[in-house]
């Protein structure tokens, strides 16, 4: 699907799973544009009537389904778009104060609380659908995404070798991982206290709340830049090397499309979608 297209962020509709959303990432100015699939990725039709965010952007860093027919969609250097007609048209918004958006994230069940991290503002909250948006800090770092448990937790990844997390509605927040620069987290299906990790340097894997974290040896110290957890496996998605099936229970590993070079992972039906740099939208099959 979309054969040689950059897929630079991905998005699957929480209530209607086979709407698919991406962002894409160009070489030129005028390249940032979104396209959406209703259909399973069978089809795909451009949003914003075809035309880019902006003439001037490259790259749609972050895409999300917000509600109702809010769709928004975070670029580098050129802020946030939302569109409140199902993508037909998209609008510039000055309420998230970044230009450089790197993920969106809404809650589970509830698509008005979204969460934004950026390069170096921080992380952001709105609780009205992208409409408004709140400061929660940490600090300045370069976060990559961000994973959202509930409205209570938020973890969020930097590429400066910090994880943070806050319990408390991001009143504080704390460090709770500081070996390798991370790009990715996943919590493990009902045991929040279970925590996956791609980072530059291979898989981490906490049982504790992120208190302590062992490298899993099984997987190679490569640079992960995307992880999913589904029952007892977790994939990891690879910059230039494929994914990795590790099931937690029995540490076996299975190397699935070794030259894949996969930016982001996302379940669909019992399969996985890889978005990729240059080689489209792969779909996996899950091992058995």
């Amino acid at each position: 699907m979309l054969e040689n297209q950059i897929i630079r962020s991905i998005a699957i509709h929480p209530s209607e799973p086979r709407r698919i959303l991406v962002g894409l990432k160009g070489k030129a100015a005028g390249d940032a544009k979104v396209i959406e699939s209703r259909d399973g990725g069978e089809t795909w039709q451009p949003l914003n009537r075809g035309t880019p965010l902006d003439p001037r952007a490259t790259d749609v860093q972050a895409v999300a389904y917000g509600p109702d027919e809010t769709i928004l969609a975070g670029t580098w250097k050129h802020g946030l778009y939302v569109s409140q007609d199902d993508g037909r048209s998209f609008a510039a918004s000055g309420a998230l104060p970044s230009t450089d958006i790197r993920d969106l994230k809404p809650a589970a069940g509830n698509p008005a609380l979204l969460f934004a991290a950026t390069a170096r503002d921080g992380v952001f909250r709105s609780g009205d659908g992208g409409q408004s948006w709140t400061a929660l800090g940490p600090g300045p770092d370069f976060f990559w995404s961000v994973t959202v448990v509930d409205d209570a937790t938020v973890y969020a990844m930097s590429l400066e070798k910090t994880v943070y997390r806050s319990s408390d509605r991001r009143a504080t927040w704390s460090q709770i991982f500081d070996q390798a620069d991370a790009y990715a987290l996943a919590v493990a299906p009902g045991d929040p206290a279970s925590l996956a990790l791609a980072t530059k340097q291979g898989l981490y894997l906490s049982r504790d709340s992120g208190g302590s974290w062992t490298r899993v040896s099984e997987v190679p110290e490569v640079e992960l830049s995307s992880v999913l957890w589904r029952g007892e496996v977790i994939y990891a998605g690879s910059w230039d090397g494929g994914v990795y099936a590790y099931n937690a229970a029995s540490t076996g590993l299975q190397h699935l499309e070794p030259d894949l070079p996969v930016v982001h992972l996302r379940a669909i039906g019992g399969d996985l979608l890889a978005a990729t740099w240059g080689k489209g939208l792969v779909r996996l099959s899950t091992p058995d």
